[in-house]
């Protein structure tokens, strides 16, 4: 029986936005709802900051994302710090995964075929084998940039969770963002949605965030909710 409810990616084409806060914000709030949720959180950032909040520590040469999408093989599943929540780590070799990737005939879609598989099991935790009946949501924590990890974790998504700052490198990151989603979407996946803009670390003090704030929301509510997070850091 499938139980996933949603896959979403939490990206965005720029750093320092509260991405991987955003990712782990989502997880525990589900969590509230539902403390009986499987949620799995796919770190497909380089710098591994989703993996070592959940106390991710490599050892030696434990299997990571990066081995499944290299080998085109099942996605790995560990347990985390957080009961509920599992991960399929990050390796510091996906910052430079793109060449491996184009040896595939489809190298923007190659975590598709990773899904196809059934999951690698390694949490401890008795659970079915497809991904589809295992996690009630799936999270993918994106690279700081439009590359095609971004273009991997679109084609297993539904939806899209943009985090953006009020301020003008963000708004130029976000545009990016929003036009690789178009990209995708009409190329390869006509039904992928955005179903949230968040506006992180608002500071409504001041007349600048006020102004990009209206800005953002005049510019970009027809592609999707636009949601003011001031407390995420």
């Amino acid at each position: 029986m499938t139980r996933l409810k949603q896959v979403s990616a939490i990206l965005t084409a720029k750093g320092g936005c509260s991405k991987t806060t955003t990712t782990l914000y989502l997880a525990e709030s589900l969590l509230q709802i539902n403390k009986n949720y499987r949620i799995l959180i796919i770190d497909l950032d380089g710098q591994g900051n989703a993996s070592k909040l959940l106390g991710w520590k490599r050892k030696g040469y434990e299997k990571t994302i990066w081995n499944a999408l290299t080998e085109q093989s099942a996605v790995p599943v560990y347990s985390t710090n957080i009961q509920g929540v599992f991960l399929s780590p990050a390796h510091p070799f996906l910052s430079s995964i793109e060449v491996a990737l184009q040896r595939f005939m489809q190298p923007k879609a190659t975590l598709r075929k990773c899904f196809s598989k059934p999951i690698d099991n390694l949490s401890g935790v008795e659970m079915p084998d497809d991904i589809a009946e295992a996690f009630d949501f799936i999270f993918i924590d994106c690279p700081p940039a439009i590359t095609d990890l971004s273009f991997n974790a679109m084609s297993v998504s539904d939806s899209l969770v943009i985090p953006t700052q009020t301020e003008s490198l963000s708004i130029d990151a976000l545009s990016k963002t929003i036009s690789a989603f178009q990209e995708f979407k009409e190329d390869m996946k006509p039904d992928l949605k955005i179903c949230g803009i968040l506006l992180t670390m608002v500071d409504e003090r001041t007349s600048a965030a006020k102004q990009l704030s209206s800005y953002i929301y005049g510019k970009f509510r027809g592609f999707g909710p636009l949601v003011t997070a001031k407390s995420v850091r």
